[in-house]
């Protein structure tokens, strides 16, 4: 590989306070890294990316100060100085006389089977471990910078030049590292998504969540000893550190996702919410997760126009960018399912629980069953049957109360996290039925009835054969479907746009299609509703 004459000095010159044969040289698209058995040198490449420019000398004096000001933020026994680059008889060293040719950040070495990436290879990250680093990362948000000039980073049309500057840097890369179907996948989404949160994006930033963030947490740069450090931000483009602090959570949990570990990045984000108490950053975690692995693939791609690098290494780049490309797209592919309220209504036995449980499988929304809650809240096995009088016991109007407020309350959790979702009930009450809408509106997202209807004689012959099966969790009978048809309320309240109507007599794969188009119509409206152009 060709280096740099001043690279080549530098290591040898490194060699004077490091063990010779420690001296290593890593390098990436913007630096040259030497690190030794004691410490770091970090030079910065005289390039111009566009969103990061070290070209001139006085550049990368600048950013080198930056960098150490900056990390010193969350690792300040790590970053010890800057130092002049000296040349002096056609060699070049670290300080002492001669003429300044460049700058290095000098860095005390840290051990590497400490990184947070390394301990997790091991088995030895835990939730323990998780918590603490999401302590360290809430604490540093609560007191890093904000201002009104670092708020309008957060502004809608901000992100979007950010998005806009990934998306047209790696369309060359379509077909390399990148497909066509996930480009225009992704684009889709983060448009999408960012028009439906404008107001969540300008709410977060009148209160002060956009902040002076470190812009790169990833395992890579976390290393966990005696106490936790985090290394390496943002230094060379404000706008890649101003922040909402959701983006910076969501980079490291993001990382944690790629080295399959989602358990452990939910149990982070969880973390993190109860350190900071940010409920708020629940429906942006995903998109930022989506931003984040394009990022890393945007970056890694970088490395497949170096000339530098080897085949080997070139392959190397284009498989890293590679699956940070499909992570974003898995991503991408989660948020266009959409958030949506969709409720079943109508009587038991009519087919309720067999048209939601089509639908979530065709769409990947979450079902929540009143039968299952209420057995829940009774303390009641899922299996045991209870063949109540109508009105009594777990059947009683306390015990309905009690079921509708437990469903809500789920509900309300995974639609903040940005999940469709099902609730799977009789709601043969004209105010739960008004609850769930007012839920739905109240969250701003759509909201679809679906009423399920079928003859009598259908409905004896299926409660009949679930009941001689004991197939079903649900405890219907004939009987008690004669009383619940007497007190069930017409519905009368829901909008005739958000109620469709099924008979599930007819082929189950016709009603999922009937179904499935009200819901992208549902979705279409509710996009063209709050479409904006940033």
């Amino acid at each position: 590989m060709y280096l740099p004459p001043m690279i080549t000095d530098l290591m040898a010159a490194a060699e004077q306070e490091n063990s010779a044969a420690s001296i290593e040289l890593v390098q990436t698209h913007i630096s040259f890294v030497i690190i030794g058995d004691r410490t770091v040198y970090k030079i910065k490449k005289p390039v111009d990316f566009g969103f990061l420019d070290f070209s001139t000398l006085e550049k990368r004096a600048f950013y080198c100060k930056q960098e150490l000001d900056l990390n010193r933020r969350l690792s300040p026994q790590i970053y010890l100085d800057v130092v002049e680059v000296k040349k002096r008889e056609g060699k070049h060293f670290f300080g002492g006389p001669g003429e300044t040719v460049d700058y290095a950040v000098k860095m005390k070495r840290i051990p590497e089977e400490r990184m947070m990436l390394n301990l997790l290879k091991e088995g030895v990250i835990d939730r323990g471990v998780i918590a603490l680093v999401a302590k360290v990362i809430a604490r540093f948000h609560s007191q890093a910078a904000h201002n009104e000039n670092i708020a309008e980073f957060g502004d809608p049309r901000m992100i979007a030049r950010n998005m806009e500057e990934n998306f047209s840097q790696t369309r060359k890369y379509i077909g390399r590292s990148l497909s066509q179907k996930q480009y225009d996948s992704i684009v889709k989404y983060t448009e999408g998504f960012m028009a439906k949160k404008k107001d969540l994006f300008l709410k977060r930033m009148a209160e002060g969540k956009i902040r002076d963030c470190h812009g790169d947490i990833h395992m890579e740069h976390v290393c966990i000893t005696n106490r936790v450090y985090i290394y390496d931000c943002i230094e060379f483009n404000d706008r890649f550190r101003y922040s909402d602090v959701a983006a910076d959570i969501a980079f490291l949990a993001m990382d944690l996702d790629y080295h399959h570990r989602s358990d452990l990045s939910k149990e982070l984000v969880a973390c993190y919410i109860a350190a900071s108490g940010d409920e708020e950053i629940r429906p942006l975690i995903n998109f930022y997760k989506c931003y984040r692995a394009y990022v890393r693939g945007k970056v890694d791609s970088f490395e497949l126009d170096d000339s530098s690098l080897h085949e080997e290494e070139l392959e190397a780049a284009r498989k890293m960018a590679e699956s940070y490309f499909e992570l974003a797209g898995r991503y991408a592919s989660k948020g266009l399912k959409g958030e949506i309220l969709i409720i079943t209504c109508g009587l038991m036995g009519v087919g309720k629980s067999t048209i939601a449980a089509a639908i979530a499988e065709k769409k990947g929304f979450q079902v929540l069953r009143s039968d299952e809650i209420r057995k829940e809240i009774a303390g009641i096995a899922g299996e045991e049957r209870r063949h109540e009088t109508f009105g009594e016991g777990i059947y009683s109007e306390d015990y309905f109360n009690k079921t509708y407020e437990a469903l809500f309350k789920k509900a309300k959790r995974l639609l903040e996290k940005g999940e469709g979702v099902i609730l799977d009930a009789s709601f043969k009450k004209s105010p739960y039925r008004l609850q769930a809408l007012e839920l739905a509106n109240g969250l701003d997202i759509p909201f679809l009835l679906v009423e399920c209807i079928c003859r009598d004689e259908e409905v004896k012959r299926r409660l009949e054969e679930r009941v001689s099966e004991g197939s079903d969790i649900s405890d219907g009978r004939w009987e008690i479907y004669e009383k619940q048809k007497k007190t069930f309320e017409r519905i009368k309240e829901i909008p005739a746009s958000e109620h469709i109507i099924i008979d599930t007599e007819e082929e189950l794969e016709r009603n999922i299609k009937n179904v499935l188009f009200n819901i992208e119509k549902k979705c279409d409206e509710y996009d063209r509703r709050h479409l904006i152009y940033i």
